[in-house]
C-alpha cells in the first residue's frame, strides 16, 4: 500500500509518497483543483493505485482536496495536528517546513494505519449546517462584545448610537441563522434525533445539543470516553513508580464546541442529579476547573450511551447491573 502525507496551506500543498518497496518521492501542488489534477498525474506515473492520504485537521483549507481525493477512491484520513508533531518530534526532526511536515505526516500515518479514521464527505445538508452553526458562534460572540461595550461607560452619542445599530444588526441576523439551522435540521431527521437526545440530558440546553449535532459524528466514536476525549474533555493520568499524580487536561478538538460543553457542566453543577457526583470530586480536593472537566466528561458519556439506544435521557433510569439482587 502506498501512504501519502500531505502538508495543506491555504495556497499550495506538499505531498510525500511512502512506496511499499521503500522509495519515497516528494513534491509540490497548487491547492486548486488545476493542482489536483497534477497530483493525480504524479500518482499515476508511479502506478499508485491502493493508497491511503494523510493530512492534518487543518480548518477549511484541506476539505476540497479531501473531497477530490475521496472521489477518486483513494482512502483518506484526517490526522490531529498535536498527534503529528510529537509524532515529528520522535522522529528527531525539529525543522518547521511543509516538506518536512508532509513526510512527518506520511511515517505518521505508516505507524497507525490500522488504527486511522477514515473520512467521510459530509451531504451537501450537513456541510450548510455546520456553516450556519459556526455563523451562529461567532455572531453570539460578536454581540456579547459588543451588548458589552455598551455597558461599559461611553459617552460619545455617536459611538452609543452605532453600537446599538450593530447589536440590533446582529440580533436580526442572529434570528435569521436560528430559522436556517431548523429548517436544515428538519432535511436531516438523523441529526434532529441526535439532537434532542443530547438536549435530553441534564445541563446539556438546545445551543449545545445543536452545536453537538453539527460538528460531530456521533458514529466516528466506539463511545462516550472517546468522545470525551475528543472535545478536550477527559485529563491523562499520570503514574510513575510510587509517584502519582493528577493528569493535565487536554484541550483538544474544536475549541468553541469544548466551551459550549464546559459551559453546560457549570450549569449541571447546580442540578441535583449530579450533586453527589459534584461533592464526592470535591471532596477529593479537585480545582472547580477539574470538577467542571470531569463533569462534561460523564454528560458526553450519558449523551452518547443515550445515542446508541436512541433513547431520551431518564433521571429516574437504574442500571439493572447496579440493582441489588440481594433485597
Amino acid at each position: 500500500m502506498y501512504i501519502l502525507g500531505i502538508d495543506v496551506s491555504k495556497d499550495d500543498f506538499c505531498v510525500h509518497l511512502l512506496h511499499p518497496g521503500g522509495q519515497k518521492s516528494s513534491s509540490k501542488f497548487d491547492n486548486t483543483k488545476k493542482g489536483f489534477r497534477k497530483l493525480f498525474g504524479w500518482l499515476k506515473a508511479f502506478g499508485a493505485k491502493d493508497i491511503l492520504a494523510c493530512m492534518e485537521a487543518t480548518g477549511r483549507y484541506g476539505e476540497a482536496l479531501a473531497k477530490s481525493l475521496h472521489d477518486r477512491n483513494l482512502k483518506v484520513a484526517v490526522a490531529n495536528p498535536a498527534f503529528v508533531s510529537k509524532h515529528k518530534e520522535s522522529l528527531n526532526q525539529h525543522n518547521k517546513t511543509d516538506p518536512t511536515d508532509a513526510e512527518a505526516i506520511a511515517d505518521y500515518a505508516r505507524c497507525f494505519a490500522t488504527k486511522l479514521r477514515l473520512w467521510q464527505p459530509l451531504s451537501p445538508q450537513h456541510e450548510r449546517l455546520r456553516d450556519v452553526q459556526g455563523q451562529i458562534a461567532k455572531l453570539t460572540k460578536a454581540r456579547t462584545m459588543f451588548t458589552n461595550r455598551g455597558k461599559c461607560g461611553l459617552n460619545c452619542d455617536e459611538v452609543i448610537e452605532s453600537n446599538a445599530q450593530l447589536v440590533d444588526f446582529l440580533d436580526a441576523q442572529m434570528e435569521k441563522m436560528h430559522a436556517l439551522r431548523e429548517e436544515l435540521f428538519e432535511q436531516l431527521p438523523e441529526l434532529q434525533e441526535t439532537r434532542e437526545i443530547v438536549d435530553s440530558v441534564l445541563g446539556f440546553g438546545v445551543e449545545i445539543a445543536s452545536a453537538i449535532a453539527a460538528k460531530v459524528r456521533m458514529e466516528d466514536f466506539k463511545d462516550g470516553r472517546q468522545l470525551a476525549i475528543f472535545l478536550g474533555c477527559s485529563s491523562s493520568e499520570w503514574h510513575s513508580g510510587k509517584q502519582k499524580k493528577r493528569g493535565k487536561q487536554r484541550k483538544t478538538g474544536d475549541s468553541d464546541l469544548r466551551s459550549l460543553v464546559r459551559q453546560g457542566a457549570v450549569s449541571a453543577t447546580r442540578c441535583s442529579f449530579y450533586r453527589d457526583f459534584v461533592q464526592r470530586l470535591r471532596k477529593k480536593g479537585l480545582k472547580e476547573s477539574q470538577i467542571i472537566t470531569a463533569l462534561a466528561r460523564k454528560m458526553l458519556i450519558i449523551a452518547h450511551a443515550l445515542w446508541r439506544r436512541k433513547e431520551p435521557f431518564d433521571r429516574f433510569y437504574s442500571h439493572p447491573l447496579s440493582s441489588n439482587k440481594a433485597s
